[in-house]
């Protein structure tokens, strides 16, 4: 049994147009419109290969683009815009170096983990 609240300076008639009007329910009607654990509610799923073709598309036509206008963007972003060049370069670089002493003297191998 649902509990009943009582909303100061709001007639019953209000408080249910309301909950009509944003299709507020209570949590035992939602819970009966929820289907049980475990079960789909699109037992076919999405139809095989349909979210890859446009992925794949998608990457398509972007290598493509970039294959024509990779470079100028790069040396615009570095002229234009040279706080977006070094973040994007600082977000492509391994986040973890190895420094190791080599046999010359005073050199060192970095080695990106």
């Amino acid at each position: 049994m649902a509990k009943q609240v009582e909303v100061e300076g709001y007639s019953l008639r209000t408080l249910q147009r309301i909950q009509k009007q944003f299709r507020i329910e209570s949590i035992e009607t939602a819970r009966r419109k929820r289907g049980k654990k475990g079960v789909s509610g699109n037992p076919n799923g999405r139809p095989k290969g349909s979210k890859h073709v446009l992925s794949e598309a998608f990457i398509q036509d972007l290598v493509e683009h970039w294959g024509r206008n990779g470079a100028d963007a790069i040396d615009r972003t570095f002229r234009e815009k040279p706080e977006v060049y070094l973040k994007i370069v600082a977000s492509i670089s391994p986040k973890q170096y190895e420094i190791a002493p080599t046999d010359s003297v005073g050199s060192y191998l970095i080695e990106f983990v």
